[in-house]
């Protein structure tokens, strides 16, 4: 068995999506940055997602 080890969690939400940002900032996660053209396809449908960033404590 091999036994892994995690510190941190990382993680994408969509720009504009609100609900989610305050859950996972109530949680703990903190923004890091922003990745342009993260979601959809086309020119119409793209979408920034924010990266957001949860340090776990071992």
């Amino acid at each position: 068995m091999q036994i892994l080890s995690y510190s941190t969690i990382v993680l994408a939400v969509a720009e504009g999506n609100e609900a989610a940002q305050s859950l996972y900032n109530a949680l703990g996660f903190v923004w890091v940055g922003r990745r342009e053209i993260y979601y959809g396809s086309g020119a119409r449908n793209r979408i920034a997602a924010d990266i957001m960033r949860f340090g776990l404590h071992t």
